[in-house]
This record gives structure tokens, sequence and C-alpha cells, in this order.
């Protein structure tokens, strides 16, 4: 079994052309699992110049730190080097109201990208095999995903990602491992329903193989269709919106709209604006405003913001930090700010406090937002900022609190934030934030009050 298991690796890597043999480090994800042990095994009998990564997230406390120790002795014995990076995903939470899966991820991918770069490493080699590909598939078809989506896993991705065991199933990797005296930890919450993947992976599959025997080979084999499916579908889109592109990227959605009809025209700006995070609502709601005649509309994903502008559509980027720096101002609850907007500000007893007429240009913090020496800063918006608004117990991001207060595109960018220490407290005039409500509690008895003049943003 280990020579099929060797072969068919090689196979893939030789014919999606992964990884060559010139010396290049190939980055290896090491997690302590039966994937990732077999996957630096293979590559490292395959001949390939192979350096381990281990993250070590923390969240599952002793488990933690096995698997790292694990990850440990299994690089020791195949003579592999191994870089550990230990993270602190709930302050990464806190910060950016991700989930816990979304914030590893960021984390995971963010030190392999550095890692690849600082070493001119050829690739990083990850451990999903045929049934990970499988259960992918089957939960993206749940979710009504697209041709992109049911294409599942490719073996490389634009982040110089390969899967070398992907034509590999779960049952070659433990055999493989067997017959080379190989160990491997495994996680205890696979085990548990509570996750879709584990209910899919323990219940479901199972009970769809044992009922259409051979279905494994039969979806692998429509995965590998929908793959050369959606290569062809990626270059019909290139072909088709080729003449709707201008030399600075901008898109004329209105030659789209002749050129295919407003059906077409939506799929096709769909697909053209999906790597920038917009949705399909996004391209359809651009259409009908060039249909309609509409101009000046913004839209605006997690990542970027556009301009709808007679008929074309351009990035339009919020103010970077390289274009607009902060301001440093000093907060000390009794001087006013008088540059680069004004602000009175005053400390008063809670006694009298009064929430009445207070409204998104006036913010009170608790006189404990003052501990600690704090950096005080007034900017104006960035893409990607994100802030927890009052009353919420998640960040939003800013381009979406804006949205739903009907902020003009067109002044956006000129609204003015006050951070402390780097964090959002106050979109002035816009939304407060929920960081630092008064408490009034014996213990602090003082308030902040900051009051912005003359802030008109609609």
């Amino acid at each position: 079994m280990a020579s099929t298991f060797i072969d068919i690796v090689s196979d893939t890597i030789e014919r999606e052309g992964l990884l060559r043999h010139d010396g290049e480090p190939v980055l290896v994800a090491v997690s302590g699992g039966a994937d990732s042990v077999a996957l630096l095994s293979a590559l490292t009998e395959l001949g390939y110049a192979c350096e381990a990564l281990h993250c070590n997230f923390g969240l599952r406390g002793d488990e933690s730190e096995r698997d790292m120790h694990h990850a440990e002795q299994v690089a020791q014995a195949l003579h592999c080097p191994l870089s550990v990076k230990r993270f602190d995903v709930k302050a990464r939470c806190s910060a950016t109201g991700e989930s816990v899966e979304m914030a590893c991820r960021e984390l995971r991918y963010a030190w392999f990208d550095e890692e690849l770069r600082r070493r001119g490493a050829q690739a990083i080699a990850v451990g999903h095999h045929r049934d990970d590909n499988i259960e992918t598939f089957m939960l993206n078809l749940l979710r009504g995903s697209g041709l992109a989506g049911l294409a599942a896993m490719s073996y490389r991705n634009e982040r110089e990602v390969v899967r070398p065991l992907l034509d590999v199933s779960r049952a070659m990797v433990t055999d493989y491992l067997s017959e080379r005296g190989l160990t491997y930890v495994t996680d205890s919450t696979n085990a548990s329903d509570e996750y879709r993947r584990n209910r899919l992976r323990n219940k479901v599959l199972p009970l769809l193989y044992e009922l259409f025997p051979g279905a494994p080979d039969t979806i692998s084999a429509s995965l590998s269709h929908l793959a050369d499916n959606r290569r062809l579908y990626r270059k019909g889109i290139a072909a088709l919106t080729a003449p709707a592109i201008g030399a600075d990227g901008a898109i004329d959605v209105r030659r789209l709209i002749a050129d295919h009809g407003t059906a077409d025209a939506t799929l096709l700006l769909f697909e053209l604006l999906r790597p920038a995070l917009f949705n399909m609502t996004h391209a359809a709601d651009i259409v009908r405003a060039v249909a309609a005649g509409r101009s000046g509309m913004r839209i605006s994903s997690a990542t970027t913001e556009m301009m709808l502008s007679y008929g074309v559509l351009r990035t339009a980027p919020l103010h970077s930090a390289d274009d607009d720096e902060a301001v440093t101002i000093s907060l000390d609850g009794n001087t006013d700010i008088t540059t680069p907007i004004a602000i009175s500000v005053s400390t008063e007893h809670i006694a009298a406090f009064d929430a009445n007429g207070l409204d998104d240009n006036t913010l009170v913090l608790d006189s404990a937002a003052l501990a600690g020496n704090p950096t005080w800063q007034l900017r104006h918006p960035r893409r990607g900022d994100k802030m927890r608004p009052y009353g919420m117990r998640q960040q939003r991001l800013l381009s979406e609190i804006f949205k739903k207060r009907h902020i003009a595109a067109d002044k956006r960018a000129s609204v003015w934030l006050l951070t402390r220490n780097d964090v959002i407290i106050w979109a002035i005039g816009v939304r407060t934030s929920a960081e630092f409500n008064i408490k009034t509690t014996k213990n602090n008895q003082l308030f902040i009050k900051l009051q912005a003049k003359q802030i008109q943003n609609q």
C-alpha cells in the first residue's frame, strides 16, 4: 500500500506541476494529525527540501501542547527543521469580531505567507486529501454554491498553497502511516457532531457510501470534471469581459449589458467582482442602476469600495494609512480639542448624566478610558475599518455602518474617527462605540463628555 500511496502522490505532484526538485524549500503545515504527518513523510521520501510549520492556537489546553510536542517528534524523526508559532486567538476575535474558525484561518495563512516570502520557499504544502475534498463539495452543495464552490479544493491556489494528497483517501493515509511506523495524534473535537463537517463525516457520508458502493470514486470523478469545467469557465469569463475592461481596470457595465443583456451581464460582473468579496446582489444592484441610467452609486465589500459613474465602475478606496496619517491629540478630560476639528471636552459627575438629547455628535465615556496613558488620535476612515457600535456585541465594518446610517458615498471619506490605542471609539456624527460605556458604579463616579461642533456628514 505504501508504494501505491507514494506513487499516487508523486504522480499528482508531477501532473499538476505542484513542486520542483530545485533545492528551494517546501513549507509543510504539520499539525501532528495523520494527514500532515503522512504529507511530511511522503515529501521527504520523495526528496523535497522540507521545512515544517506548526501552529499552536492554544484552544484545547493540554491537547494543544500534546499536538505541538508530537509535531516536534515527527519532524525530528524525519530530520526536518520545524518552526512553531503560538497565537492569541481570543485577542484576535475580540479585535476583529471574527469567529474562532475564521480567526485561526487568517492567522495561520498570514504566518504561512510571511514565511513563504522570508524563506524564499516555492510553496506551502497542506494535507487535504480526497475525503476532505468530498466533504467540502457536499458542504458547498448544501450551501447552494455555484460552479466554483462545487469544484471544491484545487491542487494549487493563488496563495501558493499546494495539496499533494488530494488524490489519496483517508484510509490510504492511515495505511501508509502504519506501514512506515509513524504515529499521529487525533483532535478530540473530530468526534463531536456539533460541527457541520463532523456531522457530514461521521453520519451522512458513511450511510451514503453504504447505500451507494463506489460513491467516493464517482464523486471524485465528478469533482475532476467540475475542476476542468471551472478552468474552461474562467477562460470564457476572461474572453467575454475583456472588451468591457479598460487599461486602468475600470469596468464598463454599459458595454457588458449591450453585449450580453442584463441577466448575463449580472453574472459576468459578479465573476469580475467576486475576488474583491462582492456578491451576486451587489452585481445585480449595479446592473439595475446602469440600466436605469443612475450614476454616483458606491458599493462596499470587506476589502474594497467602488464607485459607479456614468455606467463605468472604478475602485474608489477609502483613505489609506499612507495618504492620511492620524493626528495624535491630548485628551485629559478637561481641555477642549481645537484641531483638526473642534470638540468640547469636560469631566462631569455621574449624578449629572442625562441620556436625553444625546446624539452621534456627543460621546460619553467612562473615566476609566483615560487610565493607562492611552494614545488618542483623530483620522479618516481606511479600507477594512471596523468598530463595535453602541448596543452591539460584535464589530461591524465601518462601510456597513455608513450604509445603514445613509451617509452619502462622497461624504464617507471625510468622516472623522476618534481612536484609542488604534481602536475606533467614535465615528463622529455617525455612530458611537460600545467601548468604555458609562458604568454607574460606586467605584467610578466620573464620566468624560465630548461634543463635536458643526459636524454634518449627510
